[in-house]
């Protein structure tokens, strides 16, 4: 294939707004405005904080306190060790695309993980959440997804979607009690569907 000529239009970001990512910038900065702390059921805290390049040693250790049966329901197949590719790619990402939110314990260690990826119009997102298998049962998982969802709202998505395993009844039960929409996978009877439409404006 050989071009004889091509053309470029330059024209203002639509998206951008007042907080939203710097119409000039063709690299987006590091969200800092979606740091923030959570507290626990216990009473105690955890700081939540978008992914660096550099969390790549914490979040293979985080991924190494996950029990196999937590990792099988994550990636909806059996898990021995996630590869390093997979954590790299974790952590180097576009912020204008994805998201991915830390919960860092007063150690430094990550205790959870929410991740949510747009798709290429910017309108809809699709979100994975995991936490370290010791974190269960203190309100965790929730925190992490209302964050995921004033995360995607901030970015202007209309909706947010997710698969779930049909078994996974914890994450369902959150996904019910926050106004997902649930319904069967038509093509796999093992997963259900869930989707939440935001808020305009």
């Amino acid at each position: 294939m050989i071009a004889f000529d091509a053309r470029i239009r330059v024209a203002p970001e639509p998206r951008a707004r007042a907080g939203g990512p710097h119409p000039r910038l063709a690299i987006r900065p590091y969200p800092k405005a979606l740091e923030s702390e959570l507290s626990l059921r216990d009473g105690s805290t955890v700081t939540l904080r978008p992914i660096r390049p550099d969390d790549e040693p914490v979040v293979a250790a985080f991924f190494r306190g996950v029990a196999a049966e937590d990792l099988r329901q994550r990636f909806f197949t059996p898990v021995k060790e996630v590869p390093r590719a997979f954590i790299a790619r974790l952590t180097q990402i576009d912020y204008a695309r994805n998201q991915v939110l830390l919960a860092i314990d007063h150690w430094g260690d990550a205790v959870g993980v929410v991740q949510l990826h747009a798709d290429p119009d910017v309108e809809t997102g699709e979100y994975a959440i995991l936490l370290r298998s010791d974190q269960k049962g203190r309100g965790l998982g929730r925190l992490l997804m209302q964050a995921m969802i004033r995360a995607a709202a901030s970015e202007g998505l209309k909706s947010v979607t997710g698969e779930v395993l049909t078994e996974n009844s914890a994450m369902l039960a959150i996904c019910r009690d926050l106004g997902f929409d649930i319904r069967p996978d038509p093509d796999d009877l093992s997963l259900r569907r869930v989707r939440l439409v935001l808020p305009a404006g």
